[in-house]
């Protein structure tokens, strides 16, 4: 997900189970990657220490509700709100 602040962050959910006295509580554990981001020259490049860039090959198509994904490298982004 592309934050306006710059910063790029990708990662995978899983929901978890905790059982105890007090019953059943669901919830969501999060591994997550973070980077930067930034456009030079309508180009996107990506940075894991905002030092070294690479720019990036990307698609951009729109979810259902019309807003931006971004395709590059096999991975999807979305729009943080």
């Amino acid at each position: 997900m592309f934050r306006p602040d710059g910063l790029v962050v990708s990662g995978s959910g899983a929901e978890t189970y905790s059982s105890g006295y007090g019953g059943t509580v669901a919830g969501q554990s999060r591994g997550a990657n973070q980077g930067r981001w930034r456009v030079q020259e309508g180009i996107l490049h990506l940075s894991q220490d905002g030092m070294n860039w690479a720019p990036q090959q990307m698609q951009i198509t729109q979810n259902s509700n019309g807003y931006p994904i971004i395709k590059s490298n096999g991975k999807e982004y979305m729009q943080c709100k």
